[in-house]
């Protein structure tokens, strides 16, 4: 499972949260409209015949929150697909993972559930997405910036909120200090749901700075990224999960730049980063 999900974010990681779709490898033959929807098709088909608190192999995986986290990967996928939130299969699988919210406890689950509800919903969500979003910030390392496997259950979200909104441009994180629970597995995932939490005015960029901070700190002298700030080489899908942390960084620095906000440098220096310097970047 957790092999499965640290490559999930390649595909949709970067699709959910910017709409990118990676290069093709290599030069293989470019396939007709009507192969594609003909495959989508099939795969929607495949997906709808199956029990969508499965795992990949069709069986139970045992675990709570990765069945509900299953589910609304595979939801995700439907909607991706053009299958209409008003199908009576994805408003059940919504309706499922409503229930199940209070429940979770796992980064990966709290994640996918804010992803799928946002891109179910929308607005209408928005408490709901506003509430994981909550936990997803207290789960964040204060020494690391990054998370491991496990997220509190908070009570007061009305001051995680005031916070948030009281240090939206703050830079000073004080000094990176290596964890060994926090992992850019998890990060990844909390990461591109608070940038979706964003569309429901959440004010996630304190953290998004913090996690960005992160990767800048703990990149290899290979240029990757491995799965703990202690393992040992560069592995292709922990480098995504660098990448796609330093391009939400982007983006949060450059909307904060758009909305008359201060950006400082999130190195350890914490120098000002002049507006100047930030390029635009249509892919963001």
């Amino acid at each position: 499972m957790r092999r499965f999900l640290g490559l999930t974010v390649v595909g949709v990681g970067i699709f959910v949260a910017f709409g990118v779709v990676p290069p093709a490898l290599g030069q293989p033959q470019k396939p007709s409209t009507p192969q594609i929807e003909n495959a989508v098709a099939r795969a929607v088909s495949f997906l709808r015949s199956r029990p969508w608190n499965y795992s990949m192999d069709g069986k139970p995986s045992g675990n709570f929150d990765y069945d509900v986290g299953a589910a609304a990967l595979i939801g995700l996928a439907l909607l991706e697909s053009d299958v209409s939130p008003r199908d009576p299969g994805l408003v059940a699988n919504a309706r499922a993972i409503r229930a199940a919210v209070p429940k979770l406890k796992k980064t990966y689950a709290i994640s996918l559930a804010l992803l799928y509800l946002d891109r179910f919903g929308g607005a209408s969500e928005a408490e709901t997405i506003r509430d994981l979003a909550c936990r997803l910030v207290a789960g964040q390392d204060p020494a690391s910036w990054g998370w491991n496997y496990d997220c509190p259950n908070i009570k007061d979200h009305r001051a995680v909120v005031t916070f948030l909104q009281a240090n939206k441009d703050r830079r000073d994180f004080g000094k990176y200090m290596p964890s060994g629970k926090a992992c850019n597995s998890n990060t990844q995932f909390a990461l591109v749901a608070l940038w979706a939490a964003r569309r429901q005015n959440f004010p996630s960029d304190y953290i998004l700075a913090k996690a960005e901070a992160r990767f800048r700190n703990t990149q290899h002298e290979d240029g990757g990224w491995g799965y703990h700030h202690d393992t040992a080489g560069s592995s292709p899908a922990m480098t995504s999960s660098g990448l796609l942390g330093l391009a939400i960084g982007f983006a949060n620095r450059r909307a904060t730049l758009q909305s008359g906000g201060r950006v400082e440098d999130t190195s350890s220096t914490s120098k000002p980063m002049p507006k100047e310097h930030i390029r635009s970047d249509p892919a963001v």
